[in-house]
């Protein structure tokens, strides 16, 4: 889809034309589905999240800025519905069944070494884009789970400052990842973005 054609479409959706709904939706269900099924290895699940997806995007259509690409905001919107269903699978024992039984049938050592190969490679090139002070930071807080009090004491910095890299090191990947929305999905549910 052009952004000429994707702008005037998604001005169409802004005034609640169901056409320009069901386009948007042809368009982007197939790319949607295959990220989110590469997490919940499960077609009904993933299933389910694209659903909820585009009902978001429905409702929130008055608030579409057709100046900007949809794809990006599709993947936001189904990175936080795929986090809640994880979230639920912590509460909710018949969720975590599934979820436990999907990933038991479609457990694949070999796909799944390709794909945490494939997500470190990522995670490399884009946190060396940051300085070398936002990635260490980063990489202890983000990917160790490390506190921000915990990342001060080891690096001999003020929890302060801790903050200020972890904001400088988000605004930077987000502006990054925006040029991949391929990728958004993926890094949206495994990065916090807060």
């Amino acid at each position: 889809m052009t952004g000429y054609s994707e702008y005037h479409i998604l001005a169409q959706l802004r005034d609640g034309d169901h056409g320009a709904f069901e386009q948007l939706y042809d368009v982007h269900k197939i790319q949607l589905t295959a990220s989110v099924l590469r997490l919940v290895r499960s077609p009904e699940l993933a299933e389910e999240v694209i659903q909820e997806t585009f009902v978001s995007l429905w409702e929130a259509r008055a608030r579409v800025d057709p100046s900007k690409p949809l794809l990006p905001y599709l993947y936001t919107i189904s990175a936080n519905k795929t986090k809640n269903i994880f979230r639920k699978s912590v509460s909710d024992t018949k969720v975590r069944d599934e979820l436990l039984t999907t990933f038991e049938e479609s457990y694949n050592p070999i796909m799944d070494s390709i794909f945490r190969k494939e997500y470190e490679v990522l995670v490399d090139s884009l946190l060396a884009k940051l300085t070398p002070q936002q990635s260490a930071v980063y990489r202890l807080c983000k990917l160790e789970n490390k506190s921000y009090q915990e990342v001060s004491q080891l690096l001999g910095i003020a929890e302060g400052t801790v903050n200020v890299h972890i904001r400088e090191a988000n605004r930077t990947l987000k502006s990054l990842i925006a040029t991949r929305a391929d990728l958004l999905l993926l890094l949206i549910t495994f990065f916090h973005f807060s």
